[in-house]
C-alpha cells in the first residue's frame, strides 16, 4: 500500500506525539486538499490524482512539526515506515519540485491546501502569507517565506488553468 489509511495516520500522529493543535491543522489541510482533488476530478474525467495518497500526506505533513527541519524529519519518519510516496510529499510541502509547478500532482495539491489553511481556518493566500510573515525573524526565513509564497501563486495559477468552468469553485 502506498499510503496509510486515515486511522493509521491518526495512530502515527499520536505515536509521534504530534501536538493537538498541529493535528487539528493537519485535519483541516486534509479536508481542503480533498476538496481541491475532488473539484479537479469533477472537472476532468480522470485527473490521475491519488486521493488516498493526498489524504494521507495532508494528514501527516506536519507529523514532525516540533523538529527543527520538520519537512525532512517527517520525510525520514514516513520513509522508514514504508511510505516513500507520502514521505516525498511531506518533504516538498515547503518547497515544491519544478515538476510539481508544471503539472498538478499530489504534492501540488497538499502544498497548496496547506497554504490555504492558517491553523484550522481557511484563508486566502494573501491572508496566510501576511499572517506568517511576522514569524520570520531571519533573512533566511524571509527568503523561504517569499519562495513559498511565489510557489503558492504558481500552484494556484496551475490549478486555476484546470478550472475551465469559472463557476466551479476549486479554491
Amino acid at each position: 500500500m502506498s499510503a496509510p489509511a486515515e486511522d493509521e495516520c491518526v495512530y502515527l500522529l499520536d505515536c509521534y506525539k504530534t501536538p493537538e493543535d498541529v493535528v487539528s491543522h493537519c485535519k483541516a489541510v486534509a479536508r481542503k486538499a480533498l476538496q481541491i482533488a475532488d473539484s479537479l476530478q469533477s472537472l476532468q474525467s480522470k485527473s490521475g490524482l491519488d486521493r488516498a495518497l493526498i489524504q494521507s500526506a495532508a494528514l501527516l505533513h506536519d507529523i514532525a512539526r516540533v523538529e527543527k527541519n520538520h519537512a525532512l524529519a517527517g520525510y525520514r519518519l514516513l520513509h522508514s515506515r514504508g511510505y516513500p510516496r507520502v514521505a516525498e510529499i511531506i518533504l516538498s510541502h515547503h518547497n515544491l519540485k519544478p515538476e510539481d509547478l508544471e503539472n498538478v500532482t499530489e504534492s501540488t495539491v497538499v502544498f497548496y491546501a496547506d497554504k490555504l489553511v492558517y491553523m484550522t481556518e481557511e484563508v486566502t493566500l494573501e491572508e496566510r502569507f501576511s499572517r506568517s510573515l511576522a514569524l520570520c525573524s531571519t533573512p533566511e526565513a524571509h527568503a523561504s517565506h517569499q519562495r513559498q509564497y511565489n510557489q503558492a501563486l504558481k500552484a494556484r495559477a496551475l490549478i486555476e488553468t484546470l478550472s475551465f468552468d469559472s463557476s466551479c469553485n476549486v479554491l
